[in-house]
């Protein structure tokens, strides 16, 4: 997994994209020097990182709620045909309870 240095796990350099930001600061009067002084900020990011962002903002466009899917749970339960299958329900928390870290 690249790191934020912008190396990989195998000292490579991993892709990355650069951005570098001057800012210029004023002496104050009575101050050594005369002039600006000038100091670089740099931010690299790479594009595992990239693709992570433009992958969360596709997320944060979706409904939270899937309206349909509750109308139709719904209607079910109002006219009596929802049907609980406990089968179904006690496998996917035994799946759940399986991802989970042990502690």
């Amino acid at each position: 997994m690249p790191k934020i240095d912008g190396y990989d796990g195998t000292g490579q350099r991993a892709d990355v994209r650069q951005v570098t930001r001057t800012t210029a600061e004023r002496t104050t009067p009575g101050t050594a020097g005369t002039g600006t002084a000038t100091t670089a900020d740099t931010l690299q990011i790479t594009a595992e990182t990239q693709r992570l962002r433009e992958g969360e903002n596709r997320l944060r466009e979706l409904p939270v709620t899937d309206t349909e899917r509750v109308a139709r749970i719904r209607a079910a339960i109002a006219d009596g045909s929802y049907q609980i299958d406990a089968a179904r329900i006690a496998h996917k928390l035994v799946e759940f309870d399986a991802g989970l870290p042990d502690g």
